[in-house]
């Protein structure tokens, strides 16, 4: 009988040491995730965590994406307002449209009776719009032409400076009332490229014409 009871606890020891072993192996294993022994409400824990980082992961990549496209969308804005906006604040003043009759004696007008009307429109981005309108029509438009013709304004000289896609420069002085005046000696020889084009016979203006500014509508 004795010998029956110590067979019992010796397997009792047994079993209990099976035991042992296998929850120390379900320790070590569960870093890793891998652990089938501690039960299947532990396994869903451990799911259950993994699957948050993943979704915190993932709202995370989201989350700077969209910061990103936000970024990328505001450079993109910054970008365009700085293109639409180039001319220093001293010039924004001489932003705008003006505008001069000319008889068609005038070759400089382009026209064989009558008389045109030259229109000059001066644009925040420092680009020049030139148009001459003859008897209710268009006969000549840089902005129809996709010129690139460009204008800045000079403080040394106090004037305007309109300078065609060909590189020759108009000069105009600005009087008191912001109206432009042409300046016919310098516009003739201030540039190697404008007397080049004079002296080949192009129409120069017979007059100092003063082109109006408009006020805005």
């Amino acid at each position: 009988m004795k010998k029956q009871i110590q067979i019992a606890v010796m397997s009792i020891q047994r079993h209990v040491k099976a035991k042992a072993f296998r929850f120390a192996l379900c320790l070590a294993v569960l870093p890793c995730g891998l652990s089938a022994c501690g039960g299947s409400a532990d396994s869903a824990q451990l799911v259950e965590r993994y699957g948050e980082q993943v979704g915190r992961g993932k709202s995370e990549q989201a989350d700077e994406g969209r910061k990103l496209t936000e970024a990328a969308a505001h450079a993109s804005t910054r970008a365009r307002h700085s293109a639409e906006q180039i001319i220093p604040e001293n010039a924004q003043p001489y932003v705008g449209r003006y505008d001069v009759k000319i008889d068609c004696a005038d070759k400089f007008a382009d026209c064989e009776k009558g008389s045109a009307n030259l229109i000059i429109t001066l644009l925040p981005n420092g680009i020049v719009h030139r148009s001459v309108v003859h008897s209710g029509a268009i006969t000549f438009s840089s902005s129809r032409q996709y010129r690139q013709d460009s204008w800045f304004y000079d403080e040394n000289s106090h004037q305007i400076v309109v300078q065609y896609a060909g590189g020759v420069q108009f000069f105009y002085h600005i009087d008191h009332a912001g109206h432009m005046i042409m300046d016919l000696e310098k516009t003739l020889t201030a540039t190697e490229i404008n007397r080049r084009y004079f002296t080949n016979k192009k129409a120069f203006p017979d007059h100092a014409y003063v082109l109006k500014k408009k006020s805005d509508e």
